[in-house]
């Protein structure tokens, strides 16, 4: 029997008025329970519940993905591709009771994002594609999971305060409803105290029991169930309550299990993003990321080292600060907020070199952050090529140089004059090692010293008559002059002559101005020289025959000493060979003497013998013709053919004479020709 016909029996004798207002209270009041405790165990738990789930399979296909990274199994594919599919199932079975449009396209939204960018995860991963493409797809993953845990997480949190509030506010109903009953039969109480004391009992016990159960469930006694005591209403509302108990039940399992893998989840990311960052630390490359808002989201220790950034700069986490402090570290401040400003409007990669005013030079690598076809942000990466630039430039240095120097070394093979030569060896010293001038001296002797020789004049002399002393022969660059105070040095004397007279075989300084070897430091600082080199030039046996000296206003390094040491040997080369041409010279003069001589004096020998000669041959001719005895004839005859013989004898040498003097002048023109 129903409740409606439980109180038509009962109050059938009493007055019409007390079963009407009594029926109606109690009706509303128990339609009103159970429409609440339908919508709370019947719609919005089930949706909290797929919400719930939901969340778990997002993490769960993470971890999945991390470990199909590793493994790169068939089986964690069909475990993944299962757990996508569910995403789609639990997506649905939300959409079925919850009734907020916005809040399902939202989580639509992530799901179909998340799935996509899933399949693209797995796609990099199955193909080996580079790890930066596959890492920056899994910071887009990581990101949507963060927007789901950050907007529709708090939502499932909130229904479950709001059904525990409309449930306490239920209860509070019911003591209004209650009192507002006993306040309408107030004035027939006396009539009906009997029956209505039965009738309370009879209604209100049930519900009490369930206003109890409620107000435990609130304390977070969700285990409670009750008895159907009954087939009426009561007994549908405490079929209900008990329906609702067990989804609470359910869903504070499922709630404790998604806690704890949710707490592994972010333990495992954590651990990740430790990873990240130690990765991040190790590398050798500095690296910052930065969003769309100009704010740094990361950045190694490599980054803060490598552009020399205070504290008080990077805590500022700014982008606008870091360009702002760098510029003054650029050749070209202007280029590079230029190129910052289009890498930020555009999703090209960026490559290029950074030049800075102390010389380094930084190699730049830039990608943007893409999420939804929208640019999130630009990831930077500098690495420090300094000393590969600075190799590459002293590579290309030294071919350059080497290539001049041997120009200059076949220049030197062909015939020409000694000084020319010397003078091409300091113009290649002035223009391959940037020198200000350089300087060739060769010991000959000494030709000024009585007059107008500065050394000699000098108080106390700093020549004293010495045989030899050291002529400037060739000089370039800012002094081209051969006279003056350094065209003649004497021996041991200034660091040239210390230079030659054997102190010191080569001599190289980058301090000029304070290295006390090098006197007028005045001068050195007026002209801005910074370093100095003297090289002895020797010949074969090790005896000096010159100096090569020079002054430049950079730095001499010793790959650059080694240089100008063969530039020296080429120097001493061409002395010697001058050298060795002059003492040849000298000789074929002196046998061109020698053998003119001899002719003259075959000539006038040959004259003066065969003047007398001729005479005696003459005289035996007339003798021969006189009246003499055969005995007196025959002696005549023996004297005229030794005459004859001598004769002969002493034209065959004015012949070999001038069969020398033709085969000199051949051989002068032959040597004229050839030159």
């Amino acid at each position: 029997m129903s409740i409606k016909q439980k109180l038509l029996a009962s109050f059938l004798f009493l007055a019409f008025l007390t079963l009407g207002v009594s029926l109606s209270l109690s009706l509303v009041h128990n339609d009103k329970i159970l429409d609440v405790f339908e919508e709370i165990g019947g719609k919005e738990q089930p949706g909290n519940l797929a919400l719930s789930r939901l969340t778990t399979e997002l993490y769960h296909t993470l971890v999945l993905m991390d470990r199909f990274k590793t493994s790169r199994d068939s089986e964690t594919r069909r475990e993944i591709e299962r757990a996508i599919s569910s995403l789609d199932i639990h997506k649905t079975t939300h959409e079925l009771y919850d009734k907020d449009d916005k809040k399902i396209g939202e989580i639509e939204r992530i799901v179909h994002n998340f799935n996509r960018l899933s399949v693209q995860y797995l796609l990099a991963i199955q193909n080996g594609k580079d790890d930066k493409g596959a890492a920056l797809i899994r910071l887009k993953l990581d990101k949507i999971l963060q927007t789901f845990f950050e907007d529709i997480n708090p939502d499932i949190e909130q229904e479950f305060i709001d059904s525990n509030q409309r449930i306490y506010e239920l209860k509070k109903g019911n003591k209004q409803q209650r009192l507002l009953l006993i306040s309408s039969i107030c004035g027939l109480i006396i009539l009906t105290i009997t029956l209505s004391f039965f009738i309370s009992n009879l209604l209100a016990k049930p519900i009490r029991i369930l206003r109890d159960a409620a107000v435990k469930i609130g304390n977070g006694e969700h285990g409670i169930r009750l008895s159907v005591t009954s087939k009426d209403e009561i007994g549908d509302l405490t079929l209900a309550f008990n329906q609702m108990t067990d989804s609470i039940m359910q869903r504070e399992k499922d709630l404790h299990h998604e806690i704890i893998n949710r707490k592994n989840i972010e333990a495992d990311l954590r651990s990740n993003q430790l990873l990240l960052q130690r990765i991040l630390e190790s590398t050798r490359d500095a690296i910052l990321t930065v969003n769309e808002n100009g704010g740094v989201n990361h950045y190694n220790r490599r980054f803060v080292e490598l552009w020399r950034i205070p504290g008080k700069v990077i805590k500022e986490k700014s982008d606008s600060s870091l360009i702002q402090y760098v510029l003054s570290q650029l050749e070209d401040p202007d280029k590079f907020s230029t190129r910052i400003q289009e890498l930020y409007n555009s999703t090209e990669e960026g490559f290029d070199l950074i030049h800075l005013n102390d010389e380094r030079v930084f190699e730049r690598y830039s990608i943007p952050l893409i999420q939804d076809e929208k640019i999130t942000g630009r990831v930077w990466c500098f690495s420090d090529i300094s000393e590969r630039v600075r190799v590459e430039r002293e590579r290309q240095l030294d071919a350059q140089q080497l290539r001049e120097l041997n120009k200059l070394q076949d220049k030197l093979l062909l015939p020409g004059d000694v000084q020319d030569k010397l003078l091409s060896i300091t113009d290649v010293g002035l223009r391959v090692f940037w020198l200000d001038f350089c300087r060739i001296w060769v010991i000959k002797p000494g030709d000024l010293c009585s007059s107008i020789c500065i050394h000699s004049a000098s108080n106390p002399p700093l020549c004293s008559g010495n045989k030899e002393c050291l002529h400037l022969i060739a000089s370039s660059g800012r002094y081209t002059h051969l006279d003056g105070d350094h065209g003649r040095v004497p021996m041991g004397a200034f660091k040239i002559g210390k230079i030659a007279s054997g102190d010191t075989k080569q001599f190289l300084t980058n301090e000029v101005s304070k290295d006390p070897r090098v006197h007028n430091h005045a001068w050195a600082k007026e002209l801005g020289l910074k370093s100095f080199a003297g090289y002895r030039l020797m010949d074969r046996l090790g005896e000096c025959v010159g100096v090569l000296a020079m002054f430049s206003k950079n730095h001499l390094s010793e790959r650059e000493d080694s240089l100008l040491l063969t530039l020296a040997q080429a120097a001493s080369n061409v002395i010697i060979s001058g050298r060795v041409d002059e003492n040849l010279q000298d000789a074929t003069e002196a046998a061109q003497f020698a053998n003119q001589a001899k002719t003259r004096f075959l000539a006038h020998m040959s004259h003066e013998i065969r003047t007398p000669l001729n005479a005696i041959l003459g005289m035996n001719e007339i003798l021969v013709e006189s009246n003499l005895s055969e005995e007196q004839r025959t002696y005549l005859q023996t004297s005229k053919n030794a005459g004859e013989t001598l004769l002969s004898l002493i034209s065959d040498m004015l012949d070999l004479s001038k069969i020398e003097l033709i085969k000199w002048i051949l051989s002068s023109l032959i040597s004229t020709f050839i030159n």
